[in-house]
């Protein structure tokens, strides 16, 4: 596959800054209304049998355990602010996908990209007269995205149903190069003038990849309460070497200050010392799987 897929240009669109190689800003949306957007996905499974020795067609099967991204362009909730604010999703066994995102009193524009999935397709075989079905494996990929408007996205439960002509797929002729690549690792920072690191909680990772030093695509995430972050990256052409950075961006906290048998919790500022980079080409990870050094973060006291 080549970045110049149609899948490729939605999802740069989607998540690229203007030109695709510029900076992004990081907004701060917990004082703003959230909305929950909510929808099903299905695609076309071919044919089935329904028990009674008769094929039938599968055309509406939910499409299970799908990761989607919503994206919302972040000068909708700021103007003037550059990037896009990305939400990550799955859908359930029922096809089923239920993400909730920052909004305006005026409603935001949202955009659900439902990521690439294999799955069984049966094929009508017809011989002698006679007909038998075929079980062959399909790789599905969604043309358009699902797109909820201004006014839809108002605090509240939104609903919106996938298109279902929206997924097609095409027979899966040996190894397929799979879509993500899964970009992983964990955050540190000091807990106090005692020494001692742990897990920096709830606190957003930038990570980028690109070629020749220049950011290709941006995505932001959260750390879990471990300190871990996970994200996906749209990588589709691994025919080239790349670049992958991840910062976890400065962010308010308490450090312990030990005088003596005393402490203090002191708030400030923490800041990462370094950012994680890895070069990585197509045969240097491990079932498209990226793990990042950790990332250390110092603190500094307000003044």
């Amino acid at each position: 596959m080549k970045k110049t897929s149609l899948l490729w240009g939605a999802l740069c669109a989607a998540l690229l800054l203007s030109g695709c190689k510029e900076e992004q800003t990081v907004l701060s949306l917990e004082n703003l209304p959230t909305t929950t957007i909510e929808g099903y996905l299905t695609y076309d499974a071919g044919y089935r049998d329904n028990g009674n020795n008769q094929y039938v067609r599968d055309n509406e099967k939910p499409a299970a355990n799908v990761p989607l991204r919503v994206t919302v362009d972040y000068d909708q909730y700021q103007s003037g602010a550059v990037g896009t604010k990305v939400y990550e999703g799955q859908t359930d066994g029922d096809g089923k996908y239920s993400v909730q995102i920052h909004t305006t009193l005026t409603g935001v524009m949202a955009e659900v990209n439902p990521m690439p999935f294999e799955a069984p397709y049966g094929e009508l075989v017809e011989a002698d007269g006679t007909q038998s079905l075929k079980t062959v494996q399909y790789y599905y990929t969604m043309s358009n995205p699902v797109t909820f408007g201004s006014t839809e996205t108002m605090p509240g439960i939104v609903n919106k149903n996938q298109d279902k002509a929206a997924f097609s797929g095409k027979e899966v002729e040996g190894e397929k190069e799979y879509y993500n690549v899964i970009v992983k690792g964990f955050v540190l920072a000091q807990t106090g003038n005692m020494g001692g690191t742990a897990g920096k909680s709830n606190n957003q990772v930038k990570v980028s990849y690109g070629q020749n030093g220049v950011a290709e695509v941006v995505v932001i995430g959260t750390t879990d309460g471990a300190g871990a972050y996970q994200v996906n990256l749209p990588i589709e052409d691994l025919s080239s070497s790349y670049t992958i950075t991840a910062e976890a961006l400065a962010c308010q906290g308490y450090y312990l200050n030990y005088t003596g048998t005393t402490s203090e919790s002191v708030s400030g500022i923490y800041s990462a010392v370094s950012n994680a980079t890895k070069y990585f080409s197509p045969d240097g990870f491990n079932n498209r799987t990226v793990t990042m050094d950790d990332i250390e973060m110092y603190f500094t006291a307000n003044e």
